[in-house]
Formats: structure tokens, C-alpha cells, sequence
């Protein structure tokens, strides 16, 4: 590999018949608007739900470079599938231990959002996981939303979701807007602590 860089390698690993696919995990958007024309990446994973709405013109740059869109996330590692609340505890091996355990403002100002969005939209808590499913499943930008389930509950749940089908009365436009306003509000507090 001669610029011994990632795009580079897999172009190599491409044309060698070694892959016929490759994709790369978006995190910070900084340094990736020349990736995004590379023919060495396919698809990108993005993390991307209600709550993180900020990667949506992300979204439109990818489908008009004709790339794949995979979603992280998508239930905000459970805060929209409508079963956590102020209450919710996790055992410390859970991973959203680390992140919601201990009551922090981050975790307190989710729930606030969910709530806001919930009011919003005139949804409740058992209609909170649909809602937040259909909003990427609309979504005409994503190829690929990578659900992760824990439980045989909650592959079940997620079954029975597809089965009975697909809310299209969504406005996706009004959805992400009203998303991405109470964000920046919940950052800019966050910001003054």
C-alpha cells in the first residue's frame, strides 16, 4: 500500500477479488467529505435515529454519491423503544450502564427530548417504538438499519413490528426539524453547566 491509507488498502483488497464490498463507521463527519466520492467505500454507518438527527444532510450527500447508508442505533440503545424511563436501572455488565446508570444530565435531557417529541406528535410509550422504527424505515436515504436485540423479547418485538407494517403518514421533514430544534436547544443548555 503505497499512501498506506484505509481508502487505498481497500481499493487494493478490491481489485484483488480479496472483497467485493467495503464500508466505514461515520463518527465525527471532520475529514470525510473526500471518502464520500471514493469508489473504495460502499457503505457508511451512521449513527442516526429521532433523537440524532444531525447527520441528516449527511444522508443526502451519500445518496446523491449513490453510496449505502447503514444506521447504528436506532432505538438509542433502547431510550425509543418506550420501556426506559427515570426509573430504568441497568446491571453493570449492560453497557448503557456507563451511560444512563448513574442518572446523568445526558440521560435526563434524552428523556426530556423523548418526552417533548412524544407530546409533539401525539404518540405514547407503547407507540414510541413503532414511531422511531417508521421514521428511519421511511427514510428513502437508508439502505440498511442495524437493530440490535439482547432479548428473544425484543427480536420478537421487532418482528411483530414488520408484520404490522409500516406507518406512512409520517412527515419525515417535520420530524427531523422538530428533532434537530429541541437538540440544539438541549445542547446550548447543556453547554452553560
Amino acid at each position: 500500500i503505497k499512501k498506506n491509507n484505509l481508502v487505498d488498502f481497500l481499493k487494493e483488497l478490491k481489485i484483488k477479488g480479496l472483497i467485493k464490498k467495503a464500508g466505514i463507521v461515520v463518527g465525527n463527519k471532520r475529514g470525510f467529505s473526500k471518502i464520500f466520492k471514493s469508489s473504495s467505500i460502499d457503505y457508511f454507518s451512521i449513527f442516526f435515529n429521532l433523537l440524532n438527527t444531525e447527520n441528516f444532510k449527511l444522508l443526502e450527500v451519500l445518496k446523491k454519491e449513490k453510496k449505502k447508508v447503514i444506521i447504528r442505533s436506532p432505538l438509542n440503545s433502547g431510550l425509543l423503544s418506550g420501556n426506559i424511563n427515570e426509573s430504568s436501572k441497568f446491571l453493570r455488565s449492560d453497557q448503557r450502564f456507563d451511560i444512563f446508570g448513574r442518572k446523568n444530565k445526558d440521560f435526563l435531557a434524552k428523556l426530556k427530548r423523548i418526552s417533548l417529541i412524544k407530546k409533539e406528535f401525539n404518540i405514547n410509550k407503547s407507540e414510541l417504538f413503532k414511531f422511531s422504527m417508521n421514521f428511519l424505515i421511511l427514510n428513502s436515504k437508508i439502505n440498511i438499519i442495524l437493530v440490535g436485540c439482547s432479548t428473544k423479547k425484543q427480536i420478537i418485538e421487532l418482528i411483530n413490528h414488520i408484520n404490522t407494517g409500516i406507518d406512512i403518514k409520517l412527515d419525515l421533514k417535520r420530524i427531523t426539524k422538530f428533532s434537530d430544534e429541541i437538540s440544539k436547544k438541549f445542547r446550548a443548555k447543556s453547554e452553560r453547566f
